[in-house]
């Protein structure tokens, strides 16, 4: 179901992490529900216990468990449902467990593909469409070490190149960057238009153009340990909601 976010004007932390979920289940979710190709967000959903079983249940080795569960129930054949439900869920709210859940989330994703890889690409249980959404929600962050390099080898060429006027061809060039790295905030805007909250949109460009930058550099980390199978700690998201009920 779609997850809201009770907390996300906490700060502008808990704003980042909201505006990217609501992305995600806004205008991802649909598309695959479209296709069969669901994933489960680890909360908010359902089972069946007897697919659960079947797929050989949790793999205690992953540290995005709902993901690889998702992959392996699509690659049985099974049938994924997405409801347009809200379910109220919280984000995090402090720089250190946003950054480890996007990390988390990231390098465990990635690693559903590689360690699936060849049935994701080959089985026969899974249409084209299927296989896209999967290589797309696993992989997405494939862009996040090249978003980092384009922004410190322009940030260098200005710094230490010589000075000159800018020209025709350095007006393409910057657009084209930003046209690569404005996805987010155009994907942002199609949903809190959806959602009827653009009254938010100066937090969501604030927010994209400072945690932005600095979650493009974690999750290329993230996402590099991934591709050389080095390990990634589980890290469980500390939420508001829990620590006031242990108070």
């Amino acid at each position: 179901t779609r997850q809201g976010f009770y907390n996300h004007a906490t700060n502008l932390i808990s704003r980042f992490a909201a505006y990217s979920l609501m992305i995600y289940h806004t205008i991802i979710m649909p598309i695959n529900n479209k296709v069969n190709c669901v994933f489960f967000c680890g909360t908010a959903g359902a089972l069946r216990r007897e697919a659960f079983e079947e797929v050989g249940g949790w793999n205690s080795n992953s540290i995005t468990e709902d993901s690889d569960l998702s992959v392996r129930l699509l690659l049985q054949g099974y049938k994924t449902v997405y409801l347009d439900i809200e379910t109220p869920s919280e984000v995090p709210h402090t720089f250190e467990s946003f950054i480890k859940q996007q990390m988390r989330w990231c390098y465990g994703n990635a690693r559903v593909f590689f360690d699936n890889g060849y049935d994701i690409l080959f089985s026969r249980n899974l249409s084209l469409a299927q296989r896209i959404m999967i290589i797309f929600i696993t992989l997405a962050n494939l862009i996040a070490p090249f978003v980092v390099l384009m922004t410190i080898f322009g940030l260098g060429g200005w710094f230490f190149g010589e000075p000159s006027l800018f020209n025709i061809q350095d007006i393409i060039d910057l657009f084209s960057r930003f046209l690569i790295t404005a996805g987010f905030m155009v994907a942002g805007l199609i949903t809190l238009k959806k959602r009827n909250r653009l009254e938010e949109v100066h937090y969501l460009i604030l927010s994209s153009l400072t945690l932005g930058l600095v979650l493009s550099v974690a999750n290329g980390i993230a996402f590099l340990r991934a591709s050389a199978n080095r390990g990634l700690g589980w890290f469980c998201t500390p939420k508001l909601a829990n620590e006031e009920a242990l108070k």
